[in-house]
């Protein structure tokens, strides 16, 4: 996430999975994590959602489906990216250099408009966490409530 702040990458991602294949909760966080990224790249050990459960079949399709509807975004910011070297990933202080709380590497702005914050401890089994929503208003993409901002909230 650092890279699109500082300019090195506008193309930034994440190896969806690593080279571990833990659990389904950590196959369920990455892919929840990939899905908003500018490249989304399974990799490394059997990450295949079936060999877990249906559950886990559901959950990754979700989260690929999402990821499918935001295609013509995608391709737009790639040749936005392309032309100017704005990333598609990049901290909120990109945006909101004015706020402190915008600085933070566990949650960034996707294509501009989307604010991610994915839960990263894959060892415990986190449910939540605290989020820091930027000015404006903010509606959830998965259950359509509205938050101004600036909050944070959980």
């Amino acid at each position: 996430v650092d890279s699109g702040v500082h300019g090195l990458k506008p193309f930034v991602h994440s190896d969806c999975g690593g080279d571990l294949r833990l659990s389904a909760g950590a196959l369920m966080r990455w892919t929840a994590h990939c899905a908003f990224g500018s490249i989304l790249r399974f990799h490394g050990a059997d990450h295949r959602a079936w060999t877990y459960s249906d559950h886990m079949v559901d959950v990754v399709r979700n989260y690929l489906s999402a990821r499918y509807r935001l295609l013509p975004s995608l391709i737009a910011a790639g040749n936005k990216a392309t032309e100017t070297g704005f990333p598609l990933v990049a901290r909120g202080d990109l945006f909101w250099p004015e706020f402190r709380e915008s600085a933070t590497n566990t949650q960034y702005i996707f294509l501009e408009d989307i604010l991610v914050a994915p839960l990263w401890n894959i060892l415990w089994n986190t449910t939540g966490r605290s989020v820091w929503v930027p000015p404006g208003d903010w509606e959830d993409a998965w259950d359509g409530s509205l938050v101004r901002g600036p909050c944070t909230i959980s």
